[in-house]
């Protein structure tokens, strides 16, 4: 399993699945997957939006669904910019 992501400026961008990225696959073995990837080509100060879905090598189910937080919530916070010269929080 992958994970396969979109991100769009939230004014004006359109998913048209010609930015999506794709991270690192994981072996499906019983215990939850966890998901960690950086997204690339984003400006700063701009806020944006998303889409995700997992893809897979089961012919049943290639890929799941796009999913994302609804409304682009707040909670957005892994995939928005940080502004010019900040640094990221200490988690």
């Amino acid at each position: 399993v992958r994970l396969e992501w979109e991100a769009e400026p939230s004014l004006g961008g359109n998913f048209d699945g010609l930015g999506i990225q794709s991270g690192v696959s994981q072996m499906v073995g019983g215990s939850p997957l966890t998901f960690d990837e950086i997204v690339t080509g984003l400006t700063s100060d701009t806020p944006y939006r998303w889409r995700a879905r997992l893809r897979t090598n089961n012919p049943l189910l290639p890929v799941t669904p796009w999913f994302s937080v609804a409304g682009d919530a707040r909670t957005e916070t892994k995939v928005r910019t940080a502004a010019s010269g900040a640094r990221p929080k200490s988690r």
